[in-house]
């Protein structure tokens, strides 16, 4: 003998009626685009150097008539004059000489070299040990000449 099952059933149950979708030009109309006087403007981000690059062979001056420093790439062969507040890695890629890079505010290391003579002043955030200091390595991302300097790059 079989007996009567009661079973689930998807959708709505006696009684209930179905919700009405829209269709052909309503279903248009809902999908529009808002006016554009609603959307939020967009916002940007500029992350380019406060001071623009000199280009390779230019001679930057500053107000005073004092010529810059000047970072010498020795594996490359190129002297660069650097501007006030640059880093050796802007004035690298101003000059088109490749220094790796990952980071770009000390903390990685990836832009570690060899500084050869000069000083410059660095504020990294521990991606070079003290050792590697001692031994003349900077890092390009935070090292700011105030001296010429000569770097292995």
């Amino acid at each position: 003998m079989l007996r009567k099952r009661a079973a689930a059933r998807a959708g709505p149950q006696e009684g209930m009626s179905r919700p009405r979708l829209p269709t052909g030009k309503r279903r248009r109309q809902k999908a529009a685009v808002p006016s554009a006087v609603s959307q939020p403007a967009p916002q940007w981000n500029s992350f380019a150097p406060a001071a623009p690059p000199v280009a390779v062979g230019e001679t930057a001056i500053e107000a005073d008539g004092e010529a810059l420093t000047t970072v010498g790439f020795t594996l490359s062969g190129k002297d660069v004059p650097c501007q006030p507040g640059q880093t050796v890695l802007m004035t690298a890629r101003a000059a088109g000489v490749r220094i790796g890079a990952a980071c770009e505010s000390g903390i990685c290391g990836t832009c570690r070299v060899l500084k050869l003579s000069g000083e410059v002043e660095m504020n990294h955030n521990g991606g070079i040990l003290d050792d590697e200091i001692e031994e003349g390595y900077i890092l390009a991302c935070c090292s700011r000449p105030k001296t010429d300097v000569q770097v292995e790059a």
